[in-house]
């Protein structure tokens, strides 16, 4: 049996895909500011590429309570 987070508030969950996009190894040196209603997450900040901007997107999607994700990063070569 896996563990999984259980969200209380879209401040818990802001948390958790802050922490997770700044921890992952597909997208390094990305600036990033979360918006959180109920179970949607709109994620906006830069990246260096297209396959980190994609990668974001995935990692935060399958987090626990999230629902929909709309990824408004922009993609700006360092």
């Amino acid at each position: 049996m896996s563990a999984q987070h259980v969200l209380h508030t879209p401040h818990d969950l802001r948390d958790l895909v802050l922490h997770t996009l700044e921890q992952s190894t597909f997208v390094r040196g990305g600036r990033f500011d979360v918006v959180v209603e109920e179970d949607e997450v709109r994620i906006t900040g830069r990246v260096r590429t297209w396959f980190e901007k994609q990668m974001a997107q995935e990692q935060v999607r399958r987090l626990a309570g999230v629902r929909r994700v709309w990824n408004d990063l922009a993609v700006t070569p360092a």
